[in-house]
């Protein structure tokens, strides 16, 4: 089988005439590790910019054809496993763009590759950017709970300080819970993410934060005329009205132990959370000059039985829990 690649990169000899043995997409490479394959000819490809994915029984050997930046480690969940992994490097010079995939489940389905070629659409059309750009985007499968997709994007500021490097971190969620992914009754309550930077191997320091949303009223006098203003017959009626569909921020934060923690959940008399939920942490961390990069994180979801009343709730096993390192 042979990989095609446009005439004109072939012309130019930015891209190689190779021969592989994998399934194609487009210019990618989707390897099915439990047949057999050429791994030096997939680890040429994806030094010349192409997207590879291993998927099936042994998608762990895909780490030993590049060593990605952005590493985690130190993983205890032991619910699910890896069933496909994936990278793709972009040199835009003088910027370098790695981006990582990780797909978890308890076994391996054909439906993970739909998700693998959605994921090498989206790296094709990584937006512009003026830095060195590290992602991992992480999909751990819990059916009949749900489904939780976490992109972490991570970019050093710069910055004139002699003492310090600063690191600006986007993490984005999509939790989509079993009553819209799987078509089951569980539905989510709420998501939790932690960045811990003083556990034991970490080095960092939490600088800033985006705050989450919060449903608190003002207090003080500013409430009395905040309430006037805002006036709804609602207010006193509530019974006649649905309450309305919003997600709540709880900052559970501590500056002096390095952490963020932060939880949206639904908001009380809210029980039809059966819809996606899509929440964004951005923060900002420092190390020492010259320091490699390096923290733990984790994500944890409550679900809820949407339709049962007094039905025992479930807790996931910590998600993308281990030490997130940037070398």
């Amino acid at each position: 089988m042979i990989l095609l690649v446009p005439v004109s990169a072939q012309s130019t000899g930015e891209i190689p005439h190779i021969e592989v043995y994998p399934e194609i997409v487009d210019i990618a490479f989707i390897v099915n590790t439990d047949s057999e394959f050429n791994s030096t000819k997939t680890q040429e490809a994806l030094n010349y910019g192409i997207p590879v994915v291993y998927y099936g029984e042994n998608p762990e050997l895909f780490n030993e054809l590049y060593n990605f930046s952005l590493t985690l480690t130190g993983e205890t969940d032991n619910t699910t496993k890896n069933v496909a992994l994936g990278g793709v490097i972009l040199r835009r010079r003088p910027v370098l763009v790695e981006q990582t995939l990780s797909i978890k489940d308890y076994s391996y389905d054909p439906s993970h590759l739909n998700r693998s070629r959605e994921w090498i659409a989206k790296s094709f059309s990584y937006p512009d950017t003026s830095f060195d750009v590290f992602s991992r985007i992480e999909l751990e499968y819990q059916e009949p709970y749900g489904v939780l997709e976490t992109l972490t994007e991570i970019v050093q500021v710069n910055d004139t300080s002699s003492e310090f490097d600063w690191y600006d971190v986007t993490v984005s969620q999509t939790l989509t819970p079993g009553a819209n992914s799987s078509g089951s009754d569980w539905e989510w309550e709420w998501l939790t993410y932690t960045m811990n930077g003083s556990m034991v191997e970490s080095n960092v320091f939490l600088s800033d934060y985006d705050q989450p949303p919060s449903g608190d009223l003002p207090t003080g006098l500013f409430s009395f005329l905040w309430r006037i203003l805002n006036f709804d017959p609602r207010d006193l009626l509530p019974w006649l009205y649905p309450p309305p569909i919003d997600v709540e921020g709880l900052d559970m934060s501590d500056f002096s132990q390095e952490l963020l923690n932060i939880r949206y959940q639904a908001p009380n008399r809210y029980q039809k959370a059966n819809e996606p939920l899509e929440v964004r942490h951005h923060y900002v961390l420092r190390v020492g000059e010259g320091e490699p990069l390096k923290f733990w994180q984790q994500s944890q979801v409550k679900y809820v039985k949407g339709n049962v009343i007094a039905a025992p709730p479930y807790f996931s096993p910590l998600m993308g829990e281990g030490y997130l390192e940037l070398r």
